[in-house]
């Protein structure tokens, strides 16, 4: 499995996770968010369409616009049944 450098990736308990359903971990290089394309093509979209310019005036109404604009970007089109896991 290929992981970015987030430090929940670097803990314990996930390392053994992984070795017990027998997964190889390798990291991407540290400062180098353009091997991480969800960095860019999800993360860094939604930076520039969403959140830049924004006040959202408490957690529930960032959470309720991050919702929104996952379901009509990716959500509304697709063909299958996941759901936006911010709830």
């Amino acid at each position: 499995m290929i992981l970015d450098n987030w430090s929940v990736h670097d803990t314990k308990a996930f390392k053994n996770t992984a070795k017990h359903f027998n997964i190889e971990l390798h990291y991407t290089p540290t400062s180098a968010p353009y091997y991480n394309k969800i960095e860019q093509s999800f993360f860094g979209v939604m930076q520039k369409e969403l959140l830049n310019g924004s006040n959202f005036t408490d957690l529930i109404e960032l959470k309720t616009a991050l919702i929104d604009y996952v379901d009509d970007k990716f959500n509304k089109n697709a063909l299958h049944n996941n759901q936006c896991c911010l709830y």
